[in-house]
């Protein structure tokens, strides 16, 4: 037992001294690999002068293959037309200055250099406005080490954000659909002296990180050969399709709306007699103007979106509906006015038809409670009863006035009886009439009548007693209505209110559906949602 420790010892000394060695050749290995790559940068940078365009013929321009990939979009603000995006920018040409043998350096096929040591391109982004990054490109902007091969191509890759200029067009809102380019060029070479490539872009990548209010539909990148006042230069333009992420805006803000609008058809099912109508509709109309004012933060600033246009029709169309609840309100106080002929006609009659009311009228058509007299009685008797009434009072009006009578036997009771007998032949001619012999009285000159016959000789209706039952209601021409001429003016206005009332919620159903279509349906990207094209 205790001879193993002295077993192990040397095998313990070989393995430490095979660790050391293995240190010490990697030591060297790693200081040769240093001592090469500082070799070949002297050998490179040895009186390299990096404001001169890499090229050996002057005739030839110098390719630089520039893409653009985008990362997410930051932001995209309407107000001051501007989008914001992150994005990888790949800048790769060939530098014949720098170039090498591998096999002469140990086999380094590359090499990392500071973009400030070497000639890189000065393609900067024309349309930038970023006030923090006034150049949009070239060292200032892009901070990694640029690639250097061994073949003499320069491979440059660094990220970077644009804020570019935009022109945002918020009409169709939320349905909106935004085109905006970031637009690279060279600022100081022209196209005979650099010309630019890119790659075919068919969208997002792997890398791409979503916005939650916008997505990206297209993307594309095109080179561009545009002439300038100091010459021909290239470009790559980057153009991005985006679209606003509809669904959030139409559950947060269309569809309140609609159902908020939709609660005034509840004014038009309500019955024309209660009293809470107006209520409803000035309550519906408060909502809709609070729910604008909390909403009024989302919506751009300027323009007219087809959100605030839909609002607007939508508070007018309430607006409207106050209005018409207004009148019909005051069709059901007119209790005691008779409506006009042609009123009657084109409510209860067309009107009710049109909006499948005709049966509920005809059927709630009160019945009077009472039968009209069909005694008809000769006018010229009454003149006859009336003409021997008036002259028997003259005859004994006469006698009083004299104090003597025509028959001296006569008795002073017989006087009496035949005064009495007059009055009451006058009043029972009178009571046969009712009001309708006084305005047949007021007519008589009209109707070729004198003084002496004031009876019209068109026939009249005698009422029975129990007919003439009295309400104590005055119409407009301050005649007492019966009971039943005031509930069948009572009935007529209430079913006209009625016939509007489903006429009126019809009408606002239509324009409610009419109104959404009509505003909504001009956005393009709806109709390509709606019908696929």
């Amino acid at each position: 037992m205790c001879s193993l420790p002295f077993l192990t010892l040397p095998a313990f000394l070989v393995m430490c001294v095979a660790v050391l060695a293995v240190e010490i050749l990697c030591d060297e290995q790693q200081d040769g690999k240093r001592t090469t790559i500082q070799r070949l940068s002297e050998k490179l940078f040895d009186g390299y002068r990096k404001d001169f365009l890499p090229r050996l013929n002057e005739s030839v321009p110098v390719k630089v293959e520039f893409d653009f990939e985008i990362i997410t979009i930051k932001d995209v603000n309407a107000k001051d037309q501007t989008m914001t995006v992150y994005g990888w920018v790949r800048q790769v040409w060939h530098n014949p200055f720098l170039q090498w043998n591998s096999s002469e350096y140990g086999g380094i096929k590359n090499l990392q250099a500071s973009a400030e040591k070497i000639w890189v391109p000065d393609i900067l982004m024309y349309n930038n406005v970023d006030l923090q990054d006034r150049i949009g490109g070239g060292p200032t902007t892009y901070k990694t080490k640029v690639v250097v091969q061994a073949n003499g191509q320069n491979d440059w890759k660094s990220p970077a954000i644009f804020q570019t200029l935009c022109s945002i067009d918020v009409t169709y809102f939320p349905f909106d659909i935004q085109k905006c380019s970031l637009k690279f060029g060279s600022w100081a070479s022209s196209s005979q002296q650099l010309t630019m490539s890119s790659e075919q872009m068919s969208g997002k990548t792997n890398q791409y990180v979503d916005n939650g209010e916008w997505d990206i539909l297209k993307i594309e990148a095109k080179r561009n050969v545009v002439q300038y006042r100091t010459g021909t230069f290239d470009d790559v333009t980057v153009t991005i399709v985006i679209g606003r992420e509809y669904f959030v805006f139409c559950v947060n803000l269309i569809v309140p709306c609609f159902l908020i609008s939709s609660m005034i058809f509840l004014g038009f099912i309500l019955p024309p007699e209660c009293g809470e109508r107006i209520g409803l509709s000035i309550t519906v109309l408060l909502a809709m103007t609070v729910f604008q004012q909390l909403t009024s933060d989302i919506f751009p600033s300027f323009y007219f979106p087809l959100l605030g246009q839909y609002y607007f029709a939508t508070s007018v169309e309430i607006s409207i509906s106050i209005l018409v609840t207004t009148v019909i309100l005051n069709f059901t106080a007119r209790k005691n006015k008779k409506m006009p002929r042609w009123m009657r006609k084109l409510m209860l009659q067309w009107m009710a038809r049109v909006v499948l009311l005709g049966k509920t009228v005809e059927k709630s058509c009160p019945k009077p409670k009472f039968k009209r007299s069909t005694q008809r009685r000769r006018p010229e008797t009454e003149y006859k009863d009336h003409k021997e009434a008036r002259e028997n009072g003259a005859v004994v009006h006469e006698q009083m006035m004299h104090g003597s009578s025509p028959d001296q036997s006569e008795r002073k009771d017989d006087r009496l009886v035949a005064e009495l007998k007059s009055m009451f032949m006058i009043s029972k001619s009178l009571d046969r009439g009712g009001l309708r012999y006084a305005n047949s009285v007021k007519s008589t000159h009209s109707n070729g009548f004198t003084d002496e016959n004031p009876y019209s000789p068109e026939p009249y209706e005698v009422w029975n007693e129990t007919s003439l039952a009295c309400t104590g209601v005055l119409d407009e021409n301050g005649e007492e209505l019966d009971e039943y001429e005031l509930n069948l003016r009572k009935w007529e206005w209430i079913m006209a209110a009625r016939v509007l009332d489903r006429a009126f919620l019809w009408i606002c159903i239509i324009t409610g559906i009419v109104t959404f279509l009509a505003i909504f349906m001009r956005a393009p990207r709806l109709q390509e949602i709606i019908f696929g094209s």
